[in-house]
């Protein structure tokens, strides 16, 4: 026990402030713990001890009276240890689950991210429409009708195309990996350009308009020997089923590309053909009422975003009326 308290319990005027019986020494006491309010819970244990001990029988004795109070002042020590040891005990709890809190926030938070760096973004023109998408690295796709593109948030230069778009590349740093178009046939790789693929009937057509890329076969892109260099003018067509490139220099520039502009240009080529680009891009079917008609040699430009004057200019074309049959399908008599 504190030699302190051991000399209050001996003061009765302390018992007094203790029990509150005597106005003096109360009013005594008051004064010196408001000099002194470090004291104030030595003398609260104190009263603790004086209250406990008015309730129990004690010989005068003050060698038993002493021995009393200190059996309580050890039994108020537990009770505080026990006290601290229980507020310890919640406040570990409270930590813990502060931190356990907490630790799920960055789990979620790093799930998350995860989760948003690998969504699939997807982007999709209609039938007779293009749309234009800008990617994280400001490269530029214009996508013709019925043309899709997917790609993941945390890897926008790796596209996969299926249909025709036109790619202008923001050109690639040394740090950056290089930018690469996948279709069913060919994995094209560049640096920074612009090129348009098409990739249609099983086989995927590449023009270069500026720069430089490489073509590899999808199935052997690991095989050095399979790659094809391409410069400005080139066009380059591959089919997988095939297995056949077939590639040339002809300034196809016109054909190849007018359809970003709005126009699809065809020069000199087989009715079957343009037919089936019509179907792709407008989403119909049209036959031909003659089989020797599909191999006659046309040449005529088409709105991509206009149906009705694309059949009518057909249509003044061949000499001969195409009519509608069903929703979606037309015939050529």
């Amino acid at each position: 026990m504190p030699a302190l308290l051991a000399t209050w319990l001996e003061d009765d005027s302390f018992h007094h402030w203790a029990k509150g019986e005597n106005e003096a020494d109360y009013q005594k006491w008051e004064a010196y713990f408001e000099a002194h309010p470090e004291e104030r819970y030595l003398a609260t244990i104190g009263r603790r001890m004086i209250e406990g001990f008015s309730f129990r029988t004690i010989p005068e004795e003050k060698e038993r009276q002493a021995a009393v109070f200190e059996k309580i002042w050890t039994q108020i020590q537990a009770e505080e240890a026990a006290k601290v040891i229980a507020l310890k005990r919640k406040l570990r709890r409270q930590l813990w689950t502060v931190a356990a809190s907490f630790l799920v926030l960055v789990l979620a938070g790093i799930v998350g991210v995860q989760v948003y760096e690998q969504q699939e973004i997807i982007v999709e023109a209609d039938f007779g429409k293009r749309k234009t998408h800008w990617l994280p690295d400001s490269s530029k796709v214009i996508l013709n009708a019925n043309s899709t593109i997917t790609y993941q948030r945390r890897s926008p230069y790796l596209v996969t195309l299926d249909g025709e778009a036109f790619f202008e590349v923001t050109k690639r740093q040394d740090n950056q990996p290089a930018f690469e178009v996948n279709t069913n046939d060919l994995v094209v790789k560049v640096l920074g350009t612009a090129f348009n693929v098409h990739n249609r009937e099983q086989q995927t057509e590449v023009f270069l308009r500026e720069g430089k890329v490489e073509l590899l076969p999808a199935q052997n892109k690991q095989i050095e020997d399979t790659l094809i260099q391409m410069i400005p003018g080139d066009l380059v067509t591959y089919s997988t089923q095939r297995n056949i490139w077939q590639k040339s220099s002809q300034q196809a520039e016109e054909e190849s590309i007018s359809w970003k502009d709005g126009t699809m240009t065809f020069k000199n080529e087989q009715l079957i053909y343009v037919l089936e680009q019509m179907q792709y891009i407008y989403g119909i079917k049209i036959y031909v009422g003659k089989e020797n008609l599909k191999q006659r040699r046309i040449t005529i430009a088409l709105p991509n975003e206009n149906l009705k004057v694309a059949l009518t200019s057909l249509q003044e074309l061949l000499g001969k009326p195409v009519k509608k049959v069903e929703s979606d399908s037309y015939l050529i008599q």
